[in-house]
């Protein structure tokens, strides 16, 4: 009895108490680098018949993975598994702030999306914000098992990472680059040249606001966001099938 009862109660921990009819499962995970830094993150999903497209989701500068949860959850329950995690020297993974090998957290990640039994290892992309879209674009040059990316106001170089060098060895796999037309850290004409060194197939979208990456969640303008984001991974990564 005292069995079912703690099973019981480890399935409802699991299961979002969302909206009325929901299965979406939220699940904390761990693993590791290539470089051995352990990383943490969390994963969301529904209950699926079928193998789910996964994405990976890299945080901003002075943030982490909390600033995806709200969007997950929407991603999740829409069909594509998610993976937000925290890089090196952030929130609750290890090490010490690296940027120049965050990268290297973005393929872990979609290395872990991509082995996981909900998950079409076939149908596997990433996004991220500022930093997290410097990564992303990097992490694409350098993993074939990343299908198609998103780059949202990100910066062509910083700190050791060069996404604007390294975005031509994306193509032919699809590079969305979004950015705000008032952005106060990352201007358009910065945020455009990741998208100029890229090959084809890519995508430019200039969302209308002053604020900068994930802050645009806290705005008039997230559906905007949210729907381009779905719409452009439901798209590339169900044409992998």
């Amino acid at each position: 009895m005292r069995k079912t009862i703690l099973l019981f109660i480890i399935a409802c921990m699991m299961v979002s108490c969302g909206k009325s009819g929901s299965n979406l499962i939220v699940q904390e995970v761990n693993f590791y680098s290539a470089d051995g830094i352990p990383l943490k993150g969390m994963f969301y999903t529904i209950i699926s018949d079928s193998l789910l497209p996964g994405v990976a989701l890299g945080h901003m500068y002075q943030h982490d993975k909390s600033s995806w949860d709200g969007f997950a959850r929407k991603l999740a329950e829409r069909g594509i598994a998610v993976l937000a995690f925290d890089f090196r020297g952030w929130g609750e993974s290890g090490g010490e702030v690296d940027i120049a090998n965050n990268y290297k957290d973005v393929i872990a990640a979609a290395k872990y999306l991509a082995d996981m039994s909900r998950v079409d290892r076939r149908r596997v992309g990433a996004a991220g914000a500022s930093m997290g879209g410097m990564a992303v674009v990097c992490a694409a040059a350098n993993s074939q098992l990343i299908k198609a990316a998103v780059s949202i106001a990100a910066p062509p170089s910083w700190q050791g990472c060069e996404p604007e060098q390294e975005a031509g060895q994306m193509s032919p796999r699809p590079l969305l680059v979004i950015a705000g037309s008032k952005d106060p850290k990352v201007s358009l004409k910065l945020a455009r040249r990741i998208f100029d060194a890229a090959g084809e197939p890519k995508q430019w979208l200039v969302i209308d606001t002053d604020k900068h990456g994930t802050d645009i969640f806290s705005t008039d303008k997230a559906g905007e966001l949210e729907e381009a984001l779905f719409q452009f991974f439901n798209k590339e990564l169900r044409a992998s099938e």
